[in-house]
């Protein structure tokens, strides 16, 4: 009698550990139910979405690249209709690899513009330099001329020596 005793208790433990899968397993469904769902309501969203991005983003980085030499590779776009055809893990695939392709285009401008920039940064400060260069000449020539002035009474400011020279030779003829 003990063995059975101990069998029957066995068997409910087990009945109970099979109710307790089995509630497991609705309330898992029901979440799956819930997911795949919202799943039929997001994905046609997203998809459309992405899709308008990337042809907006193809057809606005020419226009907005078109004050410079830049060869614009374009995304290859697929159809709404096509991508909604694929189950959800392959439309999720194929979203992705798109938004992929963008970035890259994307980075690649973006790396294009920062070189750009960085020329134009060089070329600025080279020209700052040349024309800090040439102030001080002048400014050094202006000194010199100065000193100059002093010795010379019909001296003009403004004028080199030589010419200063000719326009007091011009006054004494």
């Amino acid at each position: 009698m003990k063995e059975r005793e101990e069998l029957e208790n066995a068997q409910k433990k087990l009945l109970a550990k099979i109710e307790r899968a089995r509630k497991t397993k609705q309330g898992l469904d029901t979440i799956m139910k819930g997911s795949i769902s919202s799943h039929e309501i997001v994905i046609p969203v997203l998809s459309s979405s992405v899709i308008q991005h990337a042809n907006d983003m193809n057809n606005w980085i020419p226009i907005l690249e078109s004050d410079r030499e830049y060869k614009h590779n374009p995304v290859n776009v697929p159809s709404l209709e096509s991508v909604q055809k694929k189950d959800y893990d392959q439309q999720m695939e194929v979203l992705s690899k798109l938004l992929e392709a963008q970035n890259r285009n994307l980075d690649k401008l973006l790396a294009e513009r920062a070189t750009e920039a960085t020329e134009i940064v060089s070329v600025q400060a080279g020209k700052r330099k040349r024309r800090e260069k040439t102030k001080q000449e002048i400014e050094g020539g202006y000194e010199s001329l100065d000193e100059d002035s002093d010795d010379d009474p019909n001296f003009e400011r403004g004028k080199s020596k030589k010419s200063g020279m000719k326009s007091s030779t011009k006054r004494n003829i």
